[in-house]
């Protein structure tokens, strides 16, 4: 999906606030939920995917990058304030 120019504003200002390391990703689709998830569905796949990236349990470089990918959206959507402002 094609993000406008508005939308990439959005994400630059949001990423620097928070200091993200990627600034254009959808959290949702990162950790495989849908924009209305629950927090418990959000933790649910947060902790099946960490498992499954987790540098100890995968050792590809690829693995380590989702791995860091899964930790920054589960740090702004775990949090209803962060999630609030995200969306």
């Amino acid at each position: 999906q094609n993000l406008s120019t508005m939308e990439k504003e959005i994400f630059d200002t949001v990423s620097q606030k928070f200091g993200l390391l990627y600034p254009f990703q959808d959290y949702y689709k990162t950790l495989e939920v849908e924009r209305s998830a629950s927090q418990d569905e959000i933790s649910k796949s947060f902790r099946k995917l960490a498992r499954r990236y987790h540098p100890d349990l995968n050792k590809g470089k690829e693995a380590e990058d989702k791995f860091k990918q899964l930790n920054e959206a589960y740090e702004v959507l775990k949090d209803p304030e962060k999630r609030g402002r995200y969306d």
